[in-house]
């Protein structure tokens, strides 16, 4: 039972554009200060998911210990330059894992009050 609260918990300490855009993430190379993300092909037809990747671009200006943003389109990759005495290497997976420690709860709050809600995809007729 302790378990379920923990996955609530865990849920709803996630941005919703972060929520979006996790699955379609994956962890590809990682030293310490320099994480590197790779974004699968079906997020161009995942809800909102084009429009959450854009939010990590700003991670940069709002989020301490973000030294740096790369994002480049056409190999749909994101390397993310840190501080590790600020950002723990460990955060990096267990932001895509939605079972985050402590520290990267706080993180996770940090995020949720600095980037706003992306706004909703656009229809197309």
């Amino acid at each position: 039972m302790a378990t379920a609260q923990h996955s609530v918990v865990d849920s709803a300490a996630r941005p919703h554009w972060l929520a979006l855009i996790a699955p379609h993430l994956r962890l590809v190379h990682q030293i310490s200060g320099r994480v590197r993300f790779k974004l699968d092909s079906a997020a161009a037809f995942a809800p909102g998911a084009v429009a959450a990747a854009a939010q990590l671009q700003q991670l940069r200006a709002l989020l301490p210990g973000v030294r740096d943003v790369a994002i480049n389109p056409l190999a749909r990759s994101c390397v993310i330059e840190y501080d590790p005495a600020l950002i723990p290497d460990t955060t990096w997976p267990e932001l895509l894992s939605g079972h985050p420690t402590a520290a990267t709860r706080a993180l996770l709050e940090q995020l949720a009050q600095a980037l706003p809600e992306p706004p909703p995809p656009k229809e197309t007729r």
